[in-house]
């Protein structure tokens, strides 16, 4: 089951594993940010920043479990990770995660944030 974080405000989602058993999100940023992006967990401080610009209609997935970074689906974006802190989320923990672009926006960039609950 995949549970999707309420809507954000100022960049933020709110997360929760419900299970007994640590989770990795999968987050997917939809662009339009012409320095890249930083994804952190606030109450760690744990963050993972990309510096490469993403146009709009661009989506960059990051996978938290296997430290993936992909752009568009298919071409390996590792290289453009400059801080690579790809936390998990604890059971019974709710996690806030920030997006915050780097440079200037255009269009609406969004991030989006998939986390199962994990199960022993």
């Amino acid at each position: 089951m995949l549970e999707y974080g309420a809507a954000g405000e100022l960049g933020r989602v709110t997360v929760e594993n419900t299970g007994t058993a640590k989770t990795f999100p999968f987050i997917t940023i939809l662009g339009g940010v012409a320095d890249g992006f930083r994804i952190s967990r606030l109450d760690t401080g744990e963050a993972v920043r990309y510096d490469r610009a993403v146009p709009d209609g661009t989506v960059v997935t990051l996978d938290f479990r296997t430290g993936t970074v992909l752009v568009d689906g298919v071409s390996d974006a590792s290289s453009a990770v400059s801080q690579a802190q790809f936390f998990g989320v604890e059971p019974g923990v709710v996690v806030e995660v920030q997006f915050t672009p780097l440079g200037s926006t255009s269009g609406t960039p969004l991030m989006t944030v998939e986390l199962s609950s994990g199960w022993w």
